[in-house]
């Protein structure tokens, strides 16, 4: 009961507050950008010297409890400055050093964690499920060891094309792709038709009057995913992708037929057509994609962010108070752990942040006041 009250009077405070100090504290990660960047010298630089470090040297059980501790200290160090420096990239897209420091910091990352992959290969199951076996300090290893071998498995029949040529060649039309998009939507024209064919040609038009644009970076970010999966042992990227998410291409395809047979998305697909063949006096085959956003017409009036905050705690509650008490220190403002980024130069997007050992946050920079922005802050 305490805490649910807690609750209310905190969506209470916020509903009253016009000017919330919605900003992540980036003090709480380093101290001063000087201290950020001095770190970050001395922890690549050991980061470098582990990678470095032969499979022959892990002799005893002990060893690798040692070296695994040392491989998770300089994964959390440079995770948690890869989200100190994309933070600062993502608050100024003009901030061209820290955008090439979360890119220098994610080739670490990947590095790091491809080393650790190679070692534990090299090491071979044998010999380490004979170190789980006689120490149980590896215990909580055994899962990460198993996946680890299976994903070098795949990896090490192209590791250095994958990392010389595909992993730098997506990288920079990733960012292309991300750039054009941002100068298309802010070419685009600000009002908009609200409703039906027009309303639904306008939301695409700026993707196809830039198609032939898009379709030069996507074609070969498709091409080249496709080429890394294939030298990797997979049939082409969807298979790698769900291999890496613990998953399988049958497993994804099973659930999604038996989404499509399912009672449920008949039922749904039936009530939205009815409400728009009702309100557009039509007959249901004679609807067009665009029709169906005809059902739900109604816009509500726009919701300002600190609005919004006791709305997401109140439709959290039912969850308990243990779930909904977390999204309330999550947007506590006094917390500085949400950044509502508003600035013209601010990217717009929306992601959460954090990393074992570190404060989890959330940056949104496209809020307009919607329905749908309040869902994809909640989410």
């Amino acid at each position: 009961m305490g805490s649910m009250k807690n609750l209310t009077l905190l969506a209470a405070a916020l509903a009253a507050t016009t000017a919330s100090p919605y900003t992540l504290d980036l003090g709480r990660y380093f101290a001063t950008d000087t201290a950020e960047q001095a770190e970050r010298v001395t922890l690549l630089v050991a980061a470098d010297a582990f990678e470095k470090q032969p499979a022959a040297s892990l002799t005893t059980p002990q060893d690798l409890v040692n070296w695994f501790k040392t491989y998770d200290s300089l994964s959390k160090g440079l995770q948690k400055h890869d989200l100190y420096v994309y933070l600062r990239a993502e608050e100024n897209r003009d901030d061209k050093q820290d955008a090439a420091a979360d890119e220098a910091l994610g080739d670490a990352i990947t590095r790091l964690d491809a080393a650790v992959r190679n070692v534990l290969a090299d090491v071979g199951p044998a010999k380490l499920h004979a170190f789980l076996s006689t120490d149980t300090a590896l215990a909580r290893y055994a899962y990460f060891i198993d996946v680890s071998v299976e994903r070098a498995a795949h990896e090490r029949q192209s590791q250095q094309a994958v990392m010389l040529l595909a992993q730098p060649a997506l990288a920079s039309l990733g960012s292309s792709y991300k750039a054009l998009r941002q100068r298309m939507l802010a070419a685009a024209p600000v009002k908009k038709p609200a409703a039906g064919q027009e309303a639904y040609a306008a939301r695409w038009a700026p993707y196809i009057q830039n198609e032939d644009s898009f379709a030069a970076l996507l074609l070969p970010l498709v091409s080249l995913q496709n080429g890394k999966a294939k030298l990797e042992g997979f049939a082409g990227a969807p298979e790698a992708a769900y291999f890496r998410a613990g998953l399988s291409a049958t497993d994804v395809r099973s659930v999604l037929a038996a989404v499509r047979i399912s009672d449920a998305n008949k039922r749904y697909l039936a009530v939205v057509a009815a409400a728009a063949a009702t309100q557009l006096h039509v007959a249901p085959a004679e609807l067009h994609h665009w029709n169906l956003d005809a059902a739900d017409g109604y816009t509500p009036t726009p919701i300002s962010f600190t609005d919004a905050v006791p709305l997401i705690l109140a439709a959290e509650q039912p969850m308990g108070s243990e779930y909904a008490g977390q999204y309330a220190q999550l947007f506590d403002p006094t917390a500085h752990r949400v950044e509502w980024c508003h600035a013209e130069q601010c990217d717009d997007t929306g992601f959460s942040v954090g990393y074992a050992g570190m404060t989890s946050g959330l940056f949104y920079g496209n809020y307009q006041g919607s329905t749908d922005s309040v869902r994809a802050v909640a989410h």
